[in-house]
């Protein structure tokens, strides 16, 4: 689920660079701020997001990379598989 961002955290918005605004989602790979309207998330996809209990949320950049890392992660469990059963 996305993290709620607290009032002392001095991060800034990883697209805009300002620190000020609302409706914030934190990236789970890099932990990088990014304020909703920056991302151009309507308001309503905004709060579906802070209401699911088990949403997963990453940027652009970190989401490409985990297209990535999970065929190759299903790979290694299937080759670690083959290997216990031999």
């Amino acid at each position: 689920m996305p993290k709620q961002r607290s009032e002392s955290v001095n991060d800034k918005c990883a697209l805009c660079s300002k620190a000020t605004g609302d409706n914030w989602l934190a990236c789970e790979i890099c932990g990088d701020w990014h304020h909703a309207k920056c991302l151009q998330l309507s308001e309503e996809a905004y709060k579906v997001l802070q209401n699911l209990d088990s949403c997963h949320w990453f940027c652009k950049p970190c989401n490409e990379k985990v297209g990535k890392i999970i065929p190759t992660l299903v790979g290694l469990q299937e080759r670690i598989a083959t290997t216990e059963k031999q």
